[in-house]
């Protein structure tokens, strides 16, 4: 079939790469139209200088994919045309770019979630760590920096207070008002996502709910250590029926998400506390990277990636997916990843070719990754000088297989140990299986 894509900065590179091996033929509109990712394959973009609206009007009968939170004012318009939009929605964008909002949501809705202080300075920030207890997690709120996030480890929050007052040297009035305080909740982290459609929620053809339990891994390196980064990998699973973290966090939103039109994926991200009590940490209502990479594989045998996005559009059932399997996406990235601007090339790796075993090929997913015409040979190569390169994804019944699994691969990609992969994703998440709170929540 024929796919629109709108992007900003071209995210869904791993989506897109899915769904032309699947045979579809997708247009794409990228704002950061110079962006290079993916060059050497079949895709149609839009010709420089051309505007959204002019693209839009042009693949309205298409079915239209967009894959960030820039754009909710023309997915509310298409829909009120009548035209397949997948993405997210006023809403959507509304409380993932304002958390104090979200948390509002959340408490009208009877959802638990850890004290928190919006703040519109650093210094008032300072002053509520000085006279409260802590431990404090910095949460930005907006589209600053995921390097801005830190969470505590002193009860008095000095480590805060001397975070936060680096950030304003480093960022100085762009802080203001952009991020909250939250009180730290020792526990387990996990999110359930539910797929809102036309109909309601994506059902199988056991007219049971499809979930997607997921377990993110957001710092640089092993032991959650290093800067926070988007993600560098996630364990995730299929399950069919309501579990109670969906009844609690997710199914609370149906009448918000009708109302909008808000069709696509629905993710609480949770953290359940030694008493068992479950708090919301945050709610994102588009695609999410790199767990959509991770969707063709649990997907299989029985239902394609397209048939997967069509259901969600469309409200129509799927065949069940597989549920019997655990599924892990790892990052492999190079600097000048995890953060977004270089001053020179030669901070970056771009041009960087890879060389990716033929067994490990078919489990790999391009970032900011092209194929190049090197020497007569098609090449993989470091396309853009965000150093997300590429996402492994492979799916086992056995966990602790899985885990270890990916990082053998990862170390045949040449030169993979430039760059940055965690080996221990998944591995918290054996540990966490063992505590009765969790199955209370995820079964």
């Amino acid at each position: 079939m024929e796919i629109a894509v709108v992007s900003h900065q071209f995210d869904s590179t791993g989506l897109v790469y899915r769904l032309l091996k699947e045979g579809n033929t997708i247009y794409v509109w990228v704002q950061k139209e110079k962006l290079k990712a993916l060059e050497g394959f079949p895709i149609k973009r839009a010709f420089p200088g051309t505007t959204l609206e002019g693209f839009l009007s042009k693949n309205k009968k298409k079915l239209i994919i967009f894959d960030g939170q820039e754009y909710s004012s023309w997915q509310d318009k298409l829909r009120q045309q009548g035209c397949r939009v997948l993405g997210s929605s006023p809403f959507g964008e509304k409380i993932e770019q304002d958390r104090v909002f979200q948390f509002e949501i959340a408490k009208r809705l009877g959802i638990n979630v850890p004290d928190t202080y919006p703040v519109a300075s650093i210094e008032e920030a300072i002053e509520i760590l000085r006279r409260e207890k802590g431990p404090f997690v910095v949460k930005q709120s907006g589209n600053l920096p995921k390097t801005l996030n830190y969470v505590g480890q002193l009860e008095n929050n000095e480590d805060v207070i001397y975070h936060l007052i680096s950030m304003k040297e480093r960022f100085k009035d762009k802080i203001k008002g952009k991020f909250v305080l939250q009180k730290k909740v020792n526990g387990i982290e996990v999110a359930t996502c539910g797929f809102f459609t036309p109909n309601g929620w994506l059902k199988t053809q056991n007219n049971k709910i499809l979930l997607e339990v997921n377990f993110e891994h957001k710092a640089l390196m092993d032991g959650e250590r290093g800067p926070s980064t988007g993600e560098m990998g996630t364990v995730a699973y299929f399950k069919e029926g309501e579990n109670l973290l969906f009844q609690k966090m997710v199914k609370p939103l149906e009448g918000i998400l009708k109302y909008f039109r808000n069709y696509g994926p629905v993710d609480a991200n949770c953290i359940i506390d030694e008493e068992g009590n479950c708090f919301l940490l945050e709610w994102t209502l588009r695609l999410g990277y790199p767990i959509t990479d991770l969707y063709w594989i649990l997907l299989e045998p029985n239902v394609s990636l397209t048939m997967f996005l069509n259901a969600i559009v469309d409200g129509s059932k799927i065949p069940t997916p597989d549920i019997e399997s655990w599924g892990i996406v790892w990052v492999l990235a190079f600097p000048i990843f995890p953060y977004e601007k270089s001053k020179t090339i030669e901070d970056s790796y771009f041009g960087e070719i890879l060389i990716i075993p033929e067994d490990v090929e078919p489990y790999i997913n391009p970032g900011y990754l092209s194929k190049w015409n090197i020497g007569g040979k098609k090449q993989w190569v470091i396309s853009d000088n965000f150093g997300y390169a590429l996402t492994l994804t492979l799916k086992d019944t056995d966990l602790k297989r899985l885990v270890k699994k990916g990082p053998e691969m990862l170390e045949r990609i040449l030169p993979s140990k430039k760059g940055f992969y965690r080996t221990d994703i998944g591995q918290r998440v054996i540990e966490a299986l063992e505590n009765p709170h969790l199955s209370k929540w995820i079964g």
